[in-house]
């Protein structure tokens, strides 16, 4: 069941990705939950407040582009909803420990 929510959670976030204003409201919302409810079963099953599965679900998408494409890394930045390169690029760093211009030359090394 916390599986199937999480999903569903991660699915409004990832059709909303190119939303820079998409919020935790607007999450919440979709959930049809309270910011309360929202917030405490989404911080059981994860470990992240709202926020952080937000920026998380958009920086795996991310990660996915940078294997996967030949966008630039602001590019990518605007398209996962982060309308500043720099905070995308030290949100990455702090979630996945190496750059995303790193990750993207490590991913096409093991290509």
């Amino acid at each position: 069941h916390d599986q199937v929510f999480i999903k569903t959670a991660m699915g409004y976030v990832n059709e909303n990705l190119t939303n820079g204003a998409f919020s935790v409201e607007d999450l919440c919302t979709l959930l049809n939950l309270s910011q309360p409810q929202c917030y405490r079963k989404i911080k059981a099953i994860t470990g992240y407040n709202i926020s952080e599965f937000i920026r998380n679900t958009r920086l795996k998408k991310a990660a996915a582009l940078l294997k996967n494409s030949d966008y630039k890394i602001s590019e990518i930045a605007y398209k996962t909803g982060f309308n500043d390169p720099n905070y995308f690029t030290k949100s990455f760093v702090k979630l996945y420990g190496i750059s995303p211009k790193e990750f993207a030359k490590s991913a096409q090394a093991a290509i």
